[in-house]
């Protein structure tokens, strides 16, 4: 993402350069509710994951440094582990009651750990 000043005091970015400049910035804005295990979206910013039995996840490397993830259990019908390709802080995030929360950023070398609510950082 790239901002680009403009020439002519007060002139009105186009849409085009608003979708351009906005579109990573708009990812908080998006939640994708997942079940069933499988590869977390990097297009979303926010995984809800719902469980109904023990699931396991990934998590690719991120797009551009500075993109943030953030996972949350919202129905515990049995543990969650995610586990990123590259993950800073451990192996892996366990997930085993409803409103376990952890925020990550990417980083070149990996996903980072900001915040955590009750999911276990394992290895």
């Amino acid at each position: 993402m790239s901002l680009t000043k403009r020439s002519t005091k007060g002139s009105a970015l186009t849409y085009t350069e608003m979708d351009d400049n906005l579109t990573f910035l708009d990812l908080y804005k998006s939640v994708e509710n997942v079940t069933g295990g499988g590869a977390l979206s990097l297009t979303t910013a926010v995984s809800l994951i719902s469980t109904t039995g023990v699931e396991a996840y990934t998590l690719a490397d991120g797009t551009l440094e500075g993109q943030i993830k953030i996972i949350s259990m919202k129905v515990d019908g049995g543990n969650a582990t995610v586990t990123p390709d590259n993950y800073i802080n451990g192996t892996s995030i366990l997930f085993n009651n409803v409103n376990d929360t952890i925020v990550l950023m990417w980083h070149s070398t990996g996903w980072v750990q900001l915040a955590r609510q009750n999911a276990t950082v394992q290895g």
